[in-house]
């Protein structure tokens, strides 16, 4: 930096000593914005080396126990509901199955387990999203997202192979009357 005394500065691109105005008078270099230093001899200072600009880094935010609390409530109503929706859809195919209804009813029931069972893992996975985005230092969050892919996998393998089975059962009643 250029470096100031009795309204004259040095010139920090060229070195030139006797400044007065807003620019440089030897190399028109602007003068630069800085505080009062004691000037130094001209011959020196134009062999001092200018300091390197570093980057400052940004300071993390730390992870304090009011963010934990805050990210452990959000995941266990995320684990809650990914326990439920499963369950509730079996509690649903269980009483369609066992206890005699009527059409209307099982319509319903149907509509509730398609419904509510999906509807509650998707709300679920929707709240472990928000707390890794917003608190991405939380184990808890971590362990979830992680059980939340099995979860998809899981998903995707029964549906391959319920596809599969349908796919089977069609082509071994191919030419029955049932088939037509």
């Amino acid at each position: 930096m250029s470096e100031m005394m009795n309204g004259r500065w040095i010139c920090p691109r060229c070195g030139y000593d006797a400044n007065t105005g807003n620019f440089c008078g030897k190399c028109g270099a602007p003068m630069p914005i800085q505080t009062y230093n004691p000037m130094p001899a001209p011959s020196s200072y134009a062999n001092v080396p200018q300091p390197a600009v570093q980057a400052v880094p940004k300071s993390k935010k730390e992870f304090t126990a009011e963010d934990r609390k805050k990210a452990n409530r959000l995941c266990i109503i995320s684990l809650i509901l990914a326990i439920v929706g499963p369950v509730f859809s079996i509690g649903i195919a269980f009483i369609m199955q066992y206890v005699i209804l009527s059409y209307s009813a099982e319509e319903l029931l149907t509509m509730l387990m398609v419904l509510v069972g999906p509807g509650a893992i998707i709300a679920g996975a929707a709240l472990m999203i928000i707390c890794r985005v917003k608190y991405p230092k939380s184990k808890f969050g971590l362990f979830l997202m992680i059980l939340y892919c099995l979860y998809v996998a899981l998903g995707v393998i029964m549906l391959l192979a319920l596809i599969s089975d349908c796919v089977s059962t069609c082509n071994s009643m191919r030419g029955t009357p049932a088939c037509g």
